[in-house]
């Protein structure tokens, strides 16, 4: 008889990457989710731009350590979403010691881009991972660089790319190979 497949929680509890601002920018509130409802929970929302509605910006402020603070009360983009690694765990295709694997070379990764991110002068550790290098890699362009921060500058992109490349073919919804 096969072993039972963990609840969601196992996985997630050790991963929070859809909520720390490495997967995702910001949570979208859905129609009929009111903004003051989150502000009460001592979430920010940011107002609505454009054709987006009002969201919730990545790090979630709810987070506390891997744990939403507001699990009952989350949003409904966060009730919704799986990544690819639990649904691929609770599908039988992934181990869980091999999700548990994923998710420790993914945080490894993104500490490495947030070291490099602080070397190079981005100490803005609230705002999501891919704005904070995407702004610091705007101002690169705008003056130039000494040979150290060259080599800062590269070693970030690399980590980024490596980042994502981790995050697309591994925790993102879509078409995965077994790992």
């Amino acid at each position: 008889m096969p072993a039972p497949l963990p609840e969601a929680g196992a996985i997630c509890r050790q991963c929070a990457l859809c909520c720390n601002g490495v997967l995702f920018v910001d949570v979208k509130l859905q129609a009929g989710e009111n903004p003051a409802h989150f502000e009460k929970l001592g979430i920010r929302v940011s107002p609505a731009k454009g054709r987006c509605g009002p969201s919730i910006l990545q790090s979630c402020p709810a987070l506390k350590g891997n744990l939403c603070g507001i699990y009952k009360e989350r949003p409904g983009y966060c009730r919704a979403f799986d990544c690819s690694v639990l649904k691929r765990v609770q599908g039988g295709g992934l181990s869980e010691s091999a999700a548990v694997k994923l998710i420790r070379v993914a945080r490894t990764k993104a500490e490495e881009v947030k070291r490099l991110l602080l070397e190079a002068g981005d100490h803005d550790e609230s705002c999501p991972l891919s704005i904070r290098f995407k702004k610091l890699m705007r101002l690169a362009g705008k003056a130039p660089l000494s040979k150290e921060q060259a080599q800062t500058y590269a070693e970030l992109t690399t980590a980024m790319h490596g980042l994502n490349v981790l995050l697309s073919t591994e925790f993102y919804p879509g078409e995965h190979h077994e790992t």
